[in-house]
């Protein structure tokens, strides 16, 4: 029998059609779950969700007791007609004890910039993940808040303006009361939430806080991705970082250390905005038979950035024709051809923007684009390996360097175009280390969902 494969973007293909579902549409066998990344398996029922509705959980008949699906399949896909065991104490009751989590579902409370693809196929690339809602329009304004009825007749939830609104969440005693255009959805075992503070004042730490307070209410497990927080450390809400079992975020920050140790904190590299498979074919290009000796494009401006283009724009590298440097600042180039240009450069410029750690360090490399960095390699010591690291080209604070400096730093780059073999050990040793370091951090996010979804 085959048993079509469930996708999130429309129903099986005899529903498509018109007909009804077949029985192997709508169950599946346990040979199946190793297949499915779930090893954890509990009585559910397999049938009509309608007649499930209809006769009531304690009414199931003999064929749905000997089925057996991971909780929380799909859950909320209408296509399946797979029908989830109650998450909290209805789940203990069937099996027991309660299971890990073996999925995830995606929940997020913000708008899907940059991240849009990092976050469900980077931070959690190997992470099985079984949903990704995107809760639209009211971004944190989505959390289930605690008013008392009268409360919410006296004063209506207030909806916030523009891309950072928020609205404020009170939080005492009283029935627990959803609001925004998902207010009927409850809240679910086994939820990655995606959630922006920046930007959002006070404000957002009071209602990431509180929506973190409605999930340990219920013994729901849960784990955060924070991304956005330049600048920012664990302190500035330290109340959410206290309570939340897990906060995947970027950029590190020397008071978030004291939670890493105690495996609250997980700080992970940036990632790409736009991969390409053309950038990871031409990763593997030695430099040596690239085209162009440095590229670099962004609008964004600050000191050290113009310091940085000023001064490699008046050196004339080994080689240097009027053909074979690429630079558009301030400016911003179209993605293709942004990316043609780093992906047949030997080296990237990768000035600092707000911190250190900015997109253009993983899509250099990710094309096989030596980076240079401009703190000196320190800032990325810290969550990043020596085998890493050694490879940027490295200079210091660019708005301070003297001449000297900079001249030991174009002295560097010069030697390595001045011998190619030189030159393709350096790029070939800077890619294996970076994708070695992409799988390790990668498995370190699963083991701290693992932890976390015991």
């Amino acid at each position: 029998m085959s048993v079509p494969r469930l996708k999130e973007e429309g129903p099986p293909s005899s529903l498509r059609a018109g007909k009804s579902a077949s029985f192997g549409e709508r169950c599946f066998f346990p040979p199946l779950l190793q297949r499915l990344r779930r090893p954890q398996a509990e009585h559910v029922a397999c049938c009509d969700s309608r007649d499930v509705e209809r006769r009531g959980s304690g009414d199931r008949g003999p064929l749905e007791h000997w089925l057996f699906l991971a909780p929380g399949v799909f859950r909320s896909n209408p296509w399946t007609h797979i029908i989830a065991p109650p998450h909290g104490r209805g789940a203990s009751e069937l099996s027991g004890t309660r299971p890990s989590c073996s999925s995830w579902r995606v929940r997020w409370f913000t708008e899907r910039m940059w991240e849009e693809d990092y976050v469900p196929h980077q931070v959690l690339g190997q992470v099985p993940q079984w949903e990704r809602e995107y809760v639209a329009s009211h971004l944190l304004q989505a959390v289930p808040r605690r008013r008392r009825p009268m409360e919410l007749v006296a004063a209506p939830p207030r909806m916030g303006k523009g891309r950072g609104a928020i609205s404020s969440i009170p939080v005492g005693n009283g029935e627990v009361t959803p609001y925004g255009a998902h207010e009927s959805e409850p809240l679910e075992d086994c939820t990655i939430l995606v959630l922006r503070l920046r930007g959002m004042y006070g404000e957002g730490c009071t209602n990431a806080t509180a929506l973190d307070a409605q999930y340990a209410a219920r013994g729901l497990r849960r784990a955060y991705v924070l991304i956005g927080e330049e600048e920012r450390g664990c302190t500035r809400c330290q109340s959410f970082v206290e309570s939340a079992p897990l906060v995947i975020r970027n950029y590190w920050h020397e008071d978030c250390d004291v939670y890493e140790e105690r495996g609250k904190v997980l700080t992970v590299p940036l990632g790409i905005r736009r991969p390409s498979n053309a950038a990871r074919d031409q990763r593997d290009l030695p430099p040596s038979r690239r085209p162009y000796i440095w590229a670099f494009s962004s609008k964004e401006q600050n000191p050290d950035r113009k310091e940085m283009v000023t001064r490699f724009m008046e050196h004339t590298f080994v080689g240097q024709n009027s053909s074979n440097v690429k630079v558009w600042y301030p400016g911003e180039l179209k993605p293709q051809l942004y990316g043609e240009w780093l992906c047949n450069a030997k080296f990237a410029l990768v000035p600092r923007g707000h911190v250190e750690d900015t997109w253009r360090l993983a899509e250099s490399i990710d094309c096989g684009a030596i980076p240079i960095v401009t703190d000196g390699g320190a800032y990325f010591t810290h969550f990043m390996p020596h085998s890493l690291t050694e490879r940027f080209v490295t200079s210091g604070n660019a708005s301070n360097m003297t001449s000297r400096h900079w001249d030991a730093l174009f002295a560097e780059i010069d030697a390595l175009l001045s011998n190619p073999t030189a030159l393709d050990e350096h790029q070939y040793a800077l890619t294996r280390a970076f994708e070695a370091h992409t799988l390790a951090w990668q498995s370190k996010v699963v083991d701290r969902l693992h932890s976390v979804g015991k």
